[in-house]
């Protein structure tokens, strides 16, 4: 009779106060048989404390296996069979608001659907949990619990601004055997097809990728710039929510989510996407950068002494553990006196490839005594192939550890003193990266896979890219051919530019995610007005 009083007691409960539903999924599979699925899911709403972002649902799951955290029985909590649930007209709808479990609620309603002709499930039992503790019996807590939370939602979100994410260690994609460089480094899920190599010496992280070269989408669908395919619908739908896992269908770049991915709350934005924005990583994680420039650098070459590799760290603000040796080294002993008594001639910096899986770069004595005095000049390119002697033809060189290094006269370094990593070397190396990327050419992208309708042959090169890539406002051809339209009219090449919009007034293409962006990447008319903006971008031609 006590637990039936309970009962009320918590339907009144629930009317006075507003408390957060904890239901949760997947609680009847636990058992060893189910070890590979997750299980014991919550789901919320996603919430960055911005109105527009609706749509976006998380699970947070349990992935052990159920036999580590053994359930003991417990009488704190009362607990009725679906028998006395029913007697008392109870419905499956209280359940839900009660925080049931999903699979309990669904039961019931069956039972209940069933009560006529069967009862075989008079006796499975609901627990009348009290937060903050919650599950099938009851057997989990929410450490961080306060009554005043209204949602499950805004709990979580409380949680992760009040516990910012920072991560030491880094998630790993294992099922490719690949080297990322000095350990913890390892492959990130985005980097796989992202366009280049970033396994040293090694292209399984692009192999296979020219599948989605090739994939053509239907008449209804629009193309991503990474060749997946999705509902036309969908495009330029929700600038918070892309649909490509590039992001290439919303206005929205991929530079501006990873801005938008220092927030402490996770968003698919950022879990689930790709970003571009720097040379070290495609995810768009910010931390993960930090924590690959750390493990990059965590290595040396033995004829480079601690002390000099260490100094070297300090003035490049590269985070590692000595931020003692850091604050003590150069104030003791001017950095110019310890590079000129313990560093090489010249070394690479850092000690193993920076990108594209075989590109160096490499310092010599005087750089880095300039570099001490508050700025560097330049720097030298390494690598042991041909692949990029295009872009520096023209650039002297020289020859260091059976490799040709050279000196790019393109590469624009800021004279004045800068305190940071980025502004020092990243700026103008990812310049120099995003310049380099269409000489990064693969097995993938030899001339025997361009004779397809989908696919563009660059100029004088074995490279050949999705017609997708075509006028996209990024150069993929070594000659840049991609974005001339004088080029591709002379190939009688327009016929394959039907997902591109046409620009009457200029009499050329642009590709579809120019539209409504904010630029006018036809032409302004005499009127200053512009066809690529403004328009009904479901009805693109």
């Amino acid at each position: 009779m006590l637990s039936i009083r309970c009962l009320f007691d918590l339907i009144i409960l629930h009317v006075i106060f507003a408390t957060p539903q904890i239901n949760l999924h997947y609680t009847i599979n636990e058992s060893e048989s189910y070890s590979e699925l997750q299980h014991d899911c919550l789901r919320a709403m996603t919430s960055a404390g911005e109105a527009t972002i609706t749509r976006q649902i998380i699970s947070y799951c349990m992935s052990e296996l159920p036999s580590i955290f053994p359930i003991e029985t417990n009488n704190r909590f009362p607990k009725f069979t679906f028998a006395e649930l029913s007697k008392l007209n109870i419905t499956s709808q209280q359940l839900y608001r009660w925080s049931a479990p999903i699979d309990i609620i669904e039961d019931y309603q069956y039972y209940l659907n069933q009560l006529s002709t069967s009862n075989d499930l008079s006796q499975e039992v609901f627990y009348n949990c009290t937060l903050p503790r919650f599950g099938s019996m009851c057997q989990y807590e929410i450490d961080y619990y306060h009554e005043n939370y209204s949602s499950l939602s805004a709990m979580i979100h409380d949680y992760y601004h009040t516990y910012a994410y920072n991560p030491t260690s880094f998630t790993c994609y294992t099922h490719l055997q690949c080297n990322r460089g000095p350990s913890p480094a390892c492959l990130d899920w985005t980097e796989i097809c992202n366009g280049y190599r970033d396994c040293i010496d090694s292209e399984i992280d692009e192999e296979h990728c020219w599948q989605l070269e090739y994939n053509e989408c239907k008449d209804n669908e629009y193309q991503c710039k990474n060749g997946q395919c999705i509902p036309a619908s969908f495009y330029q739908d929700d600038i918070d929510t892309p649909d490509c896992f590039d992001g290439s269908d919303e206005v929205s770049s991929r530079t501006y989510r990873k801005d938008r991915c220092v927030k402490d709350v996770p968003l698919f934005e950022c879990e689930d996407m790709s970003c571009e924005g720097t040379f070290l990583t495609t995810s768009c994680v910010e931390r993960r950068a930090n924590l690959l420039l750390a493990a990059i650098f965590s290595t040396r070459d033995d004829s480079v002494s601690k002390q000099c590799w260490s100094t070297l760290k300090c003035m490049m603000e590269i985070p590692h553990p000595e931020s003692q040796f850091c604050d003590e080294s150069c104030d003791t002993f001017p950095c110019g006196e310890i590079i000129k008594d313990s560093c090489p001639d010249m070394l690479y910096i850092p000690n193993g490839p920076l990108f594209f899986g075989d590109m160096f770069v490499a310092l010599t004595k005087n750089d880095l005594l300039a570099l001490a005095g508050g700025f560097l000049s330049t720097l030298a390119i390494c690598y042991n192939n041909s692949r990029y002697d295009e872009y520096f033809i023209d650039d002297p060189k020289v020859l260091f550890n059976n490799t040709t290094c050279y000196y790019p006269k393109k590469l624009p370094f800021p004279y004045e003193f800068s305190t940071t990593w980025s502004s020092k070397f990243h700026n103008p190396l990812y310049q120099l990266f995003t310049l380099l990327r269409k000489y990064n050419v693969g097995s993938n992208d030899i001339s025997t896979n361009c004779n397809r309708s989908t696919m563009y042959q660059c100029n004088n090169s074995p490279r050949c890219i999705s017609v997708i890539g075509i006028l996209d406002g990024q150069f993929d051809c070594p000659e840049n051919d991609d974005e001339d339209i004088i080029q591709l009219y002379d190939k009688n090449l327009t016929d394959k530019l039907r997902h591109h919009f046409k620009c009457d007034v200029a009499k050329t293409y642009i590709h579809q995610s120019l539209l409504d962006n904010g630029e006018c990447d036809c032409i302004l008319d005499t009127y200053n007005w512009c066809e690529d903006e403004g328009i009904n971008i479901q009805h693109v031609r």
